[in-house]
Parts: structure tokens; sequence; C-alpha cells
């Protein structure tokens, strides 16, 4: 299947989702045995070293991997997003394409065809809820969070969280978030589906609470420079 079907087939929602190196289960020690309780993080520790995000920009690394096809696909790219407002996903390798959520519409674009759709929460019901849900995790709002998900696990750097909405429930299995060591902020996200589908989004030279040029959130996205 070609390289441009395939990322049409799968990214409206998955590249827009929004969105651990390996997911932190109970495992039993010895048959015969109990299993561990789950590693639980202190939360508390956690809501007071985060820093409040108003506005970020990062790098990204995607690593989608497709239990249906055996395939597991890389993209790069850049990720902006204001709190409470717009969010931007652009993707930059293997093939260029751009997400856009905010102001009530989706727009996406294309860059083998170089057109642009254009879909309203009027046609799309879902939209708020998942801009909502993206700027809660890119933005380490743990109370958001924890409105949506419940704990199961983690480590001392990350938490493993269970949907608990019937809207998230329908296609994400286990949410896991990893933080930098000072837990100041979210340094990758792994994303388990129901389908057994998974992606990873680790986070490169993230910038926050610095303004966005208005530029930025043009589609077509301007040419990058060499």
């Amino acid at each position: 299947m070609p390289m441009g079907c395939i990322m049409r087939r799968w990214t409206p929602v998955a590249l827009a989702l929004a969105l651990a190196l390996t997911l932190l289960a109970p495992m039993a020690a010895a048959e015969n045995t109990e299993p561990a309780a789950p590693l639980l993080p202190d939360l508390e520790h956690l809501k007071k070293s985060v820093i409040p995000v108003q506005s970020l920009q990062a790098d990204f690394i995607q690593t989608r991997t497709l239990r249906e096809l055996n395939l597991e696909l890389k993209f790069t790219g850049r990720i902006v997003m204001e709190k409470q407002g717009r969010l931007g996903w652009f993707v930059h390798t293997p093939l260029a394409y751009a997400c856009i959520l905010g102001n009530g519409r989706l727009i996406q674009w294309d860059g083998e065809s170089n057109q642009v759709l254009t879909l309203s929460e009027r046609q799309v019901p879902w939209l708020k809820a998942l801009q909502e849900s993206l700027g809660n995790w890119l933005g380490a709002d743990v109370d958001a969070i924890f409105q949506d998900f419940s704990l199961i696990g983690g480590s001392e750097k990350s938490i493993s969280l269970a949907p608990k909405t019937p809207f998230l429930q329908d296609f994400i299995k286990t949410l896991v978030l990893s933080f930098t060591p000072d837990f100041t902020q979210v340094d990758n996200i792994l994303l388990l589906e129901v389908n057994g589908d998974s992606m990873l989004i680790q986070f490169n030279h993230p910038v926050l609470n610095q303004p966005i040029s208005e530029d930025t959130w043009q589609v077509p996205p301007k040419p990058r420079q060499p």
C-alpha cells in the first residue's frame, strides 16, 4: 500500500491525538505468588512541580504501530498549542501534513495533493472534546486529566491512566504520560488503543509560554527554511 494511502487512512484522528517508552503493568514475581501492586507516583509532588502551560512549541517524533498491517511508521514534525485556544500538528517527514484544531473547526492539509479540508463542530461533534483532551495532556493539567481518566499505575516519572468517559473509551485503552526528570513538563505520550494499535509521541526542544507567531497557523504551511 503506498505510504500516502496509509497516511490518509490513519492520521485524521491519530495525528491529531493529540497527543512512555514502556507501559508499566503489575507483574507476578514468580509462579504461585500474588501480583505486585501497581506503583503509584506522588501526585501531589507532580502537581506542585509541573509548569503551568499557556503555550507550547516543540518538535516531535511519532511512532505509529498498526497491528492490522504489522507495520510501524515514524513521523517527525512540530506541534504548537495555545491553552484554551488553537492546537497545530505539522508533519514534516516522510510526508507533509498539517492539522489545526481551534475556533470551532478542524483544518487538514495534505502535502501530496495540496488540498485543504475544513470541518466544523457541526460536522464533527467530538471536535471540542478532542481539543480539550489534547490540551490537557500536552499542558500536563493534572486535575483536568483526572476528570476523564483513572490512575491505574505508574513509576517515578510516569502515570498510567484508563479512560472514564465513553468518548475516550471508544478508542483508547491506556494513556501513559511520562515526565521530564524534574517533573516540570511532559516528555512523551503513549496511547494504547482499543484495536491493538499504539502511538508514541516523543517531544524535543520544547518551548513553554512564549508567543506563537501568527504565521505559524497558516495553512498550507509556510515553506520551511533550509
